[in-house]
């Protein structure tokens, strides 16, 4: 199945990913960017409202701009031109908030089935990760390419 997604522009080091959201209350500058972390192999992933004028994300941003679905499609398939360069790496992700979080963990639960065709998706609980389950509260996720054996 494919979803409707927004045409990206993509950083040299496909590691910053940016698109423009279209909705009802405008237009809004996305970014996705892929930062390392201190840990070898492991990225964290940011996604945030880009303002040309300071030339800061905003993290926080409601934008309620009416295309959810088409944003959370276009960051999946970030996901995959970034493991296209980055095959081994491990993609660590949550919301700026508990509701943002949620609101990943939804689109995660709806779009599962597709979604592990590719991907490998733990989530974050108290007690430390599992392979990710619908209907479980996660603090995060963590996703990673599929093993071509698997």
């Amino acid at each position: 199945m494919e979803l409707e997604r927004y045409q990206t522009s993509i950083s040299r080091d496909h590691k910053v990913y940016s698109f423009v959201s279209i909705g009802n209350n405008g237009k809004f500058i996305k970014k996705v960017i892929f930062s390392e972390t201190d840990q070898d192999g492991l990225y964290n992933l940011s996604l945030g409202d880009y303002n040309p004028k300071t030339k800061e994300i905003d993290y926080y941003s409601i934008t309620d701009n009416g295309d959810r679905d088409k944003i959370l499609a276009t960051v999946v398939a970030c996901l995959f031109s970034f493991f296209k360069y980055n095959p081994k790496a491990w993609v660590y992700a949550y919301g700026s908030t508990a509701t943002r979080t949620r609101l990943y963990r939804i689109g995660i639960s709806n779009h599962l089935e597709e979604t592990s065709e590719d991907f490998e998706i733990f989530g974050e609980l108290e007690h430390g990760w599992e392979r990710f389950m619908k209907n479980t509260n996660y603090r995060a996720f963590i996703i990673k390419l599929k093993d071509e054996d698997n």
